[in-house]
């Protein structure tokens, strides 16, 4: 293994009152140096992937950011992966949110009738509850003819062989009065 170090030498040349100073020029340390200076314990020893070259630069030098790289390059991985486990958390929470325990009960003919007349009540009725717009609309169906109501009764029917395909176990078991609600 051979190592290219930056020199540490730099040469000063004063025009005036400037000071310019060489960028440090790489040299050459094989393999019995490098080893040397790892039993002194002069330095670091870091894991280099196969197939690349590595490259030190003492402390102090210009090139001393790049160093720095290492440490930063550290602390933006460790926020990386926390984002990552954050971002996961959330899509399993919404993963188990948007899967109940059961499956949902398909809807009966009334359900889609509230469901076609729920916006334009509200659109009427600013800050309407939920309950006022029930009855509104349970006022409404028995108003009805019952063509209207046949068509919703066919659109129900529909629904539930859909749920019949998607759901072919399903089997509606009500709550026994004793079992408590979630």
């Amino acid at each position: 293994m051979n190592v290219h170090l930056p020199s540490s030498r730099t040469s000063n040349s004063v025009k005036g009152s400037e000071t310019t100073s060489k960028p440090p020029a790489f040299q050459f340390i094989s393999h019995e140096e490098l080893l040397s200076l790892f039993e002194q314990r002069k330095g670091s020893q870091y894991f280099i992937p196969e197939g690349f070259e590595p490259v030190l630069i003492p402390r102090g030098s210009p090139l001393q950011p790049v160093a720095n790289l290492l440490q930063n390059g550290k602390n933006l991985q460790q926020q990386l992966l926390m984002q990552q486990k954050q971002q996961q958390l959330k899509i399993q929470a919404n993963q188990n949110a948007a899967t109940p325990d059961k499956p949902p009960r398909p809807p009966n003919a009334f359900i889609l009738y509230r469901r076609s007349k729920q916006p334009d009540i509200v659109a009427q009725n600013e800050g309407i509850s939920n309950n006022e717009v029930s009855k509104q609309v349970g006022e409404m169906w028995h108003k009805e003819p019952l063509e209207e109501k046949m068509k919703f009764q066919r659109m129900a029917d529909a629904a539930k062989m859909e749920h019949m395909k998607k759901y072919p176990e399903y089997k509606y078991r009500p709550r026994r009065p004793h079992e408590k609600r979630r």
